[in-house]
């Protein structure tokens, strides 16, 4: 079974915070890609960017490897990107803590 990643920005401002935006990347991909066959609501693990330059080079990465993702924008503070999700990729992410 395939597992979602969701990667949420450690600098923003609280764990409720953090959680919202996770949760709005994931059904983010979900509108973007529309892949329910593949993961099914199974797994989700929940990582940790640093703020949102490294947010942005991880979603550079996944771009230039042609691998799915979706990010999200949080208009409530400038647009900032907050989160990103994707489905299972092995083991890219195994450098990045647990939210």
């Amino acid at each position: 079974m395939h597992k979602m990643y969701c990667i949420v920005r450690k600098d923003l401002k609280n764990h409720s915070h953090k959680a919202c935006q996770g949760g709005h990347a994931i059904a983010q991909y979900f509108l973007d890609h529309g892949l329910h066959d593949i993961w099914d609501n199974g797994t989700m693990v929940f990582l940790k960017a640093l703020n949102e330059a490294h947010l942005l080079k991880i979603k550079e990465d996944l771009d230039k490897n042609g691998i799915n993702h979706s990010v999200f924008q949080e208009p409530d503070i400038g647009n900032q990107y907050t989160a990103l999700a994707c489905i299972d990729i092995g083991e890219r992410f195994k450098n990045l803590a647990l939210l």
